[in-house]
């Protein structure tokens, strides 16, 4: 199933790219080789796909995350999650946290951080507001 940046996109996101390499979950158990512009990632936790457009793809919160550990920077990352909470892509701060956690830990250090941040109360671009951060998001539904 598709998940990452092109899932995101499926799901109504628009910060990522349309050039993004194209991420795919498969079983843990297959192996198979990448591509130039395609990358598989074996999972042990795959998600029930969601169709649209007759794709089958990863849920929101699970594509938006899988795109956010991808080792892009930290503006298009803040972005990227900035867009998903507040923009009401049907993606909540705690549930982006819970996913981050059930899941793999590489790349997981800059999301952490942004999430960290957004209960903070920081803004896409980093400055201070009083609402900046995500509604849904209070110390009490904090995972970290």
């Amino acid at each position: 199933m598709v998940t990452g940046f092109h899932a995101a996109r499926l799901h109504g996101l628009e910060t990522p790219s349309k050039d993004a390499d194209i991420h795919i979950l498969i079983p843990h158990g297959r192996k198979i080789q990448s591509y130039p512009g395609v990358r598989y990632e074996r999972t042990t936790r795959l998600p029930q796909p969601v169709y649209i457009e007759g794709v089958p793809t990863a849920p929101v919160t699970r594509a938006v995350m899988d795109g956010a550990r991808t080792w892009q920077t930290f503006t298009f990352t803040r972005r990227l999650l900035f867009e998903a909470i507040m923009e009401k892509k049907g993606c909540r701060a705690d549930e982006l946290t819970a996913e981050m956690e059930a899941g793999c830990r590489r790349g997981t250090g800059l999301p952490r951080a942004i999430l960290r941040a957004f209960r903070s109360g920081l803004t896409s671009t980093g400055s201070q507001q009083e609402h900046a951060a995500p509604p849904d998001f209070t110390p009490q539904q904090s995972a970290a």
